[in-house]
């Protein structure tokens, strides 16, 4: 498989961006992205990644 190449500062905008969707919704950062991070990778299809928490 080969790699996905992203722009410079891609990842850390997208962590950024989870980290405000856990706040705008009263959660525990650690805690969400923990789970959100645990589930994503056993979503198969776009419609489990839409089922993911806010």
């Amino acid at each position: 498989m080969a790699r996905q190449e992203f722009a410079p500062g891609t990842a850390s905008a997208n962590l950024c961006s989870l980290i405000e969707t856990a706040k705008a919704n009263d959660l525990e950062s650690y805690a969400y992205l923990q789970q959100v991070y645990t589930l994503l990778p056993r979503a198969e299809n776009i419609a489990d990644i839409e089922a993911l928490p806010p």
